[in-house]
């Protein structure tokens, strides 16, 4: 079974993240401009997970991305067929048939 444990290598991990924003003087801002700003957030992170397959996993549905699904993820992108050849277990469907579906849904 794959496990989600660190390996070294240089594929880049896709974790569910949200952007740090400091407002200065926050209290000076009246509470729609507040949600202003908050909204401006949420429409870039929206942007962003639909560009990127990963992110939209990451972001919507609070799963860390292992190397190994980040690789199918961008092959996908290059190819409109691939074959995937990895023991039960380790998200073959969920990856594909569930989780990437509903992204390109979405686009």
């Amino acid at each position: 079974m794959c496990s989600l444990a660190s390996q070294e290598e240089e594929s880049r991990i896709i974790t569910p993240w949200a952007p740090k924003v400091d407002l200065p003087n926050i209290e000076a801002l009246k509470e729609e401009e507040v949600e202003l700003v908050q909204e401006g957030l949420q429409e870039e992170l929206i942007a962003l997970a639909r560009r990127d397959a990963n992110i939209f996993v990451a972001l919507h549905f609070m799963r860390p991305q292992h190397p190994m699904h980040v690789e199918w993820q961008d092959l996908l992108n290059e190819h409109p067929r691939i074959l995937i050849a990895a023991p039960r277990g380790c998200g073959k469907s969920t990856q594909i048939s569930v989780l990437r579906i509903l992204w390109e849904i979405g686009n």
